[in-house]
């Protein structure tokens, strides 16, 4: 078994796109809508992992569960936090070494949800 994409339902679209596209730096690979009121997006990080966004208009309030988080390994924490900073993402915490060397960055997308930022894990 592989993991191969994590869903999030979005509140508004097009930040979501953004956030993902823009700050992220991943690649849209597809977008539809199953009907007029039901659109996904999916974007690929370039080395086989998907982000699909879900968004419904007749569900526009969407809370992120507070025990979700999304990780992403990284070469530079100190990279994304200046990018983090340059797109005005708001950071909840880090950037932080942690005693065995690993490096931890956490930010918010625009719902809310936790992106991690992890440096120096080999697993």
């Amino acid at each position: 078994m592989k993991l191969k994409l994590a869903t999030i339902h979005v509140k508004d679209l097009e930040k979501s796109v953004s956030f993902y596209n823009d700050f992220m730096d991943f690649e849209e690979v597809r977008r539809f809508s199953p009907s007029t009121d039901f659109t996904l997006v999916f974007f690929s990080d370039g080395e086989g992992g998907l982000v699909e966004l879900i968004h419904t208009k007749e569900k526009e309030t969407h809370d992120a569960p507070s025990n979700l988080s999304i990780g992403f390994t990284v070469e530079s924490v100190q990279a994304v936090h200046a990018r983090a900073v340059e797109f005005n993402i708001p950071v909840t915490r880090g950037p932080e070494t942690m005693p065995s060397g690993v490096a931890l960055l956490f930010l918010q997308d625009p719902d809310g949800v936790a992106v991690e930022f992890i440096e120096g894990l080999d697993l």
